[in-house]
């Protein structure tokens, strides 16, 4: 039987991921897959485990919705620009999230504004970078530990904390 914990530095669920998991496993087994409308199914029921995780309000749970869409709309736009060498299209996210000050919450900022500056710039190349470590550690028991994938991903962090510490120093020498 599987042991089962919520993945680290994400928001932590009003359930334990133990009896989280063991109620995945029983739709697993009833149903012998598990799809999102099941999970919610099951959670309808006042006396599941996880009634309370979900939201009942039918008013603020649309106003979630909501929101959860536009960040799904925001992250799907993209900017086109050409490469005249190769002439052919590279798609860049129009806009990311990001915390444009420690005490600020995150916000949509166009991808243009965070690559002229030196701090977003290094926090979105951070988040880059610990996105590429949760893709290891997602597919670690899938893709071989020696190959070429797993080098290549592994050289590409690298390179984006090199970039990192490149912006930071340069940040801190205007400091000085």
């Amino acid at each position: 039987m599987p042991y089962y914990r919520w993945k680290t530095g994400k928001p932590q669920p009003k359930i334990e991921a133990e009896v989280f998991g063991l109620v995945l496993e029983q739709i697993d087994r009833d149903f012998g897959n598990i799809k999102p409308r099941m999970v919610v199914d099951v959670a309808r029921d006042p006396t599941s485990a996880l009634h309370p995780v979900f939201d009942w309000d039918n008013e603020s749970a649309s106003e979630k919705w909501r929101r959860h869409h536009a960040r799904q709309l925001i992250g799907s736009l993209v900017t086109i620009s050409v490469n005249v060498e190769h002439a052919h299209p590279l798609e860049v996210r129009g806009f990311f999230s990001v915390q444009e000050t420690p005490n600020s919450a995150r916000a949509y900022l166009p991808t243009a504004k965070i690559m002229t500056n030196r701090d977003l710039k290094a926090m979105l190349l951070g988040d880059a970078a610990k996105e590429l470590d949760s893709f290891l550690v997602k597919f670690a028991g899938i893709i071989a530990v020696g190959s070429p994938a797993v080098t290549h991903v592994h050289e590409a962090i690298d390179s984006i904390r090199d970039e990192i510490a490149r912006l930071e120093q340069q940040a801190a020498r205007r400091a000085a």
